[in-house]
């Protein structure tokens, strides 16, 4: 796999960021207040947005009010946009994969936007579709569709990992806020 550029516009702090060449252990560091949560939280949206749909992703990251751009006036925060390209084993050989999603209208009625084009060729267009679902749902054996929806953003909380787990949830699947570390480490020895 090999992430030749992303892009995200208009999401929380970040205005646009773009990314090329990313290799596949990348650090991210920065200052507090850099950035750098909201960047992945982006990712998390996205994966959000193709497992379960726009509803869902924005109920996830708790409504347009905690996810449109700061930075940008009235009517530009109420899109969101998302690019990536790829290169990404399919079957026996590699393909190329570039994805875009534009939504609009996030606070009232979103319409949604998506494009996809493997080896440069045309695959899937949808514009301007009040549909709540990600056209990526419809291919989810497709090495892209896996990539994205696989996207899991994991915020560790010290004490609370260290904690003895006491869930009633599946131990050998970490929490998003990585209270039953312990266990899943456990079960990797």
């Amino acid at each position: 796999m090999s992430i030749q550029y992303l892009k995200i516009s208009n999401f929380k702090s970040i205005d646009s960021l773009e990314l090329r060449n990313i290799n596949d252990f990348s650090v991210f560091a920065g200052a507090n207040g850099s950035g750098k949560s909201n960047f992945f939280d982006a990712l998390d949206f996205v994966s959000r947005f193709i497992r379960f749909g726009l509803t869902d992703a924005l109920r996830g990251h708790g409504g347009f009010d905690n996810i449109h751009s700061v930075k940008r006036l009235e009517n530009e925060a109420r899109r969101f946009e998302f690019e990536i390209e790829c290169i990404l084993p399919d079957d026996s050989t590699s393909a190329q994969y570039k994805y875009r999603l534009v939504i609009q209208a996030l606070d009232t009625e979103p319409e949604i936007n998506e494009q996809l084009f493997i080896d440069e060729k045309p695959a899937i267009t949808r514009a301007l579709d009040p549909v709540d679902y990600s056209v990526l749902f419809t291919f989810p054996r497709s090495p892209l569709s896996t990539l994205l929806k696989n996207v899991r953003v994991y915020r560790i909380e010290p004490f609370g990992a260290s904690a003895p787990d006491q869930s009633d949830q599946d131990s050998s699947l970490l929490k998003r806020n990585g209270h039953n570390l312990p266990s899943v480490l456990k079960r990797l020895e």
